[in-house]
């Protein structure tokens, strides 16, 4: 991957900053939780077989003071890692709505 005068490549430059956080994630009727989410994707683990490329969606479970929120994602998987038995896979969020439970 190519660095600029910064140091950092396009991809590092063009992402979303990231937060550490874990929340119930559901995905073809398999839960799991994230590891780390930002406006423009996910980083979550479970048990479930995808491909890279493929088009996804999900469902991201919030705790908020006001209620739980549910946000229901469309998206990408970019990225694919197995640890310990989980699937690790990355997401670009292509489109999200937030409904209240």
């Amino acid at each position: 991957m190519k660095k600029s005068v910064t140091g950092l490549s396009k991809v590092q430059r063009d992402r979303a900053p990231r937060v550490r956080s874990q929340m119930p994630v559901v995905l073809n009727g398999k839960k799991g939780l994230t590891q780390d989410i930002s406006a423009t994707g996910v980083y979550f683990e479970l048990d479930d077989d995808q491909e890279l490329g493929s088009a996804i969606e999900f469902t991201i479970e919030l705790d908020t003071p006001g209620g739980k929120l549910e946000i229901r994602c469309t998206g990408e998987v970019v990225r694919l890692t197995n640890k310990d038995g989980k699937l690790g896979i990355a997401a670009k969020i292509i489109k999200q709505d937030i409904r209240s439970n």
